[in-house]
């Protein structure tokens, strides 16, 4: 849980580390509080995003791998988690 510096408005990190080819993130139930930090290790590359795209960037994923949407192994793609390099400011002000 963190709390926003100027609007005092409390919502949800989850870090996810870099493990070969992507960033394993489990599909988890609407939260619009929620957001994801993305960090390459040992580089430190923050990516930030919220979880309405983490969950489409899941889908492509799947789609693209030619899964079922049951597959139960979801995560992100380095390419895609890339374009959201240094996305600090969809954080809460």
């Amino acid at each position: 849980m963190a709390v926003s510096p100027v609007g005092r408005e409390m919502f949800l990190v989850d870090v996810k580390g870099y493990r070969r080819n992507m960033f394993l993130v489990k599909r988890t139930p609407a939260n619009a509080c929620l957001y994801y930090i993305l960090a390459f290790v040992p580089d430190g590359a923050p990516n930030v995003l919220r979880q309405a795209t983490a969950g489409r960037l899941i889908e492509q994923g799947l789609q693209t791998l030619g899964r079922a949407d049951g597959y139960p192994v979801t995560g992100i793609e380095w390419d895609r988690a890339l374009e959201r390099e240094g996305r600090w400011d969809v954080l809460p002000k």
